[in-house]
């Protein structure tokens, strides 16, 4: 399948290496909004206007993956509407490595990262990244725009929401809910429910400051 990767940076950069990897895909460009398309190529494939890729693409049969890191999840959140409302088709990556199970339900635009581990029965909305050797345990439902670093680990039967930040060997302990926009520091563990937005840290995990 021919695939364009929506967004440019170091994180584009990574996806694209993934990507080739995958002998059924096939990368013919990128594209970005109106004012990051600074030339006509980027890291030597084409580069194009998003909101004029139609003109220039067969979009039909043509897959998208929005490439943007997680330094704004709300900028993730508006790239996938817009997409999503353009009616472009959005893959999933999943890395050699990963291990999803075949009862997980996954919706479009996620990557599983090599050795991401997706255990039984949970559910995968859109556009989520699952850092190297992530955790999310059985029964388990994430939402949408989440962000999961490496060694992080949600335990089974929990409820996350969307546009959350997961850090590095950080734990969500099981039965759980984290409601939006909730920021779990590195190698902090929650052990109640983060139903308000902001930042939590320490052992156990406790908010710290309410974001904005």
């Amino acid at each position: 399948m021919n695939i364009l990767i929506y967004g440019k940076g170091d994180f584009a950069k990574l996806i694209l290496t993934y990507l080739n990897d995958d002998e059924q895909y096939n990368v013919i460009g990128f594209c970005a909004d109106s004012k990051y398309v600074d030339g006509p190529e980027y890291l030597g494939y084409p580069l194009y206007n998003i909101d004029q890729v139609s003109e220039f693409v067969d979009v039909d049969s043509t897959g998208f993956f929005i490439a943007v890191g997680y330094s704004s999840m709300s900028a993730r959140k508006m790239m996938f509407d817009k997409v999503a409302t353009k009616g472009y088709r959005l893959i999933n990556i999943y890395c050699r490595g990963s291990n999803i199970h075949h009862t997980v339900e996954t919706g479009v635009n996620n990557i599983f990262m090599p050795q991401t581990l997706i255990e039984p029965f949970s559910k995968i909305g859109n556009n989520n990244i699952f850092w190297s050797s992530s955790l999310i345990c059985h029964d388990t439902e994430v939402k949408d725009h989440n962000f999961f670093a490496s060694q992080s680990i949600v335990g089974g039967f929990t409820k996350i929401g969307s546009c959350n930040f997961f850090g590095f060997k950080s734990t969500v302990v099981d039965n759980l809910t984290v409601d939006n926009f909730i920021v779990l520091g590195a190698s902090s563990t929650l052990l109640s429910n983060a139903l308000q937005e902001g930042k939590y840290f320490g052992i156990p995990a406790k908010l710290y400051n309410k974001e904005k």
